[in-house]
């Protein structure tokens, strides 16, 4: 992996892992829009990046979020990543 997208990934998972509720519900919709995209890397972001929230956030955001994970089209997508990511994002809510 680069040094930059390394980098870019290490700031996500501290800017993401310190939003306060309001931070949250601020960035969610543009979140949620991200799992509408066709692109599968789109997808895979926004995935990625709710799974950096802290569990204590995206405990309150699951009954958002997870019947909008429920409705991607995995078929649609090449990605074979996307619903491990989708599992351990869960998973870790509830640790």
């Amino acid at each position: 992996m680069s040094d930059g997208r390394e980098a870019t990934q290490d700031a996500s998972r501290v800017i993401m892992g310190n939003l306060s509720e309001y931070g949250i519900k601020l960035i969610l919709p543009t979140l949620l829009e991200g799992l509408d995209e066709k692109q599968c890397r789109s997808k895979k972001g926004s995935i990625e990046l709710l799974a950096y929230c802290s569990p204590r956030q995206l405990s309150i955001s699951l009954p958002i979020v997870i019947p909008r994970l429920t409705g991607i089209d995995q078929l649609s997508c090449s990605s074979p990543y996307l619903g491990e990511q989708e599992s351990q994002m869960v998973w870790r809510s509830y640790q």
